[in-house]
């Protein structure tokens, strides 16, 4: 209970922080201290104890867990969000695939869970300090993928060249229609004016 009361609190609070230090910070730390308050569990032997753990983890695992479709739409787009976030999402099902048979292999070899704590917290811990580096990364390899942000820009401006082109193509279609029409018009006019010649001087001409 406590762990789910704190975790709803934080992904209400945590927006907040995360306005204000940072959506990639504010995710990478609350990950941090969740995975190193699991790194300690097996360090805790009273009830008092497991109350503060509940609450410590509860509030800092639904913190990271909050921000993920917003750190993701960060480094991919809201136009590509689904399929990163359908990724992710599949990158938690291997870990709970290996995690739990390979915890009961841990235990099975050393009649203990606290290696497997240990690797748990560790692992999370050592997964925040990594996604610190995103940034660096991404400015060593600015060209790893086609931002969807550019990718709009580009697309707004090729269909505004193609409007404005369109629009001339479509006035100049219009001013030769126009030109033909004056010219039919001026052709009709001396066609009429050279038949009332021809009649004035009373020769019919036949063709």
């Amino acid at each position: 209970m406590m762990t789910g009361l704190t975790n709803m609190v934080a992904r209400i609070v945590t927006g907040r922080f995360a306005d204000y230090f940072g959506h990639l910070e504010t995710f990478a730390v609350s990950m941090t201290m969740a995975g190193m308050a699991t790194a300690m569990l097996p360090l805790l032997t009273t009830y008092a104890s497991l109350v503060v753990y509940a609450v410590f983890f509860g509030y800092f695992g639904g913190a990271f867990v909050g921000l993920y479709s917003v750190v993701t739409a960060d480094y991919f787009g809201t136009e590509n969000l689904p399929t990163a976030l359908g990724c992710v999402m599949c990158s938690w099902c291997i870990g709970a695939f290996i995690g739990a048979p390979l915890s009961g292999w841990i235990y099975d070899a050393h009649g203990s869970y606290t290696p497997a704590w240990i690797l748990c917290g560790v692992s999370m811990s050592l997964s925040g300090v990594c996604t610190m580096a995103l940034p660096v990364v991404d400015r060593m390899y600015p060209d790893r993928l086609y931002r969807p942000v550019k990718v709009a820009k580009v697309a707004k401006v090729e269909d505004k060249v193609e409007g404005n082109a369109s629009q001339e193509a479509t006035a100049v279609e219009a001013d030769v229609d126009v030109e033909e029409g004056e010219l039919k018009k001026d052709g009709g006019e001396a066609a009429q004016s050279g038949v009332a010649c021809v009649i004035q001087s009373g020769i019919v001409v036949r063709t």
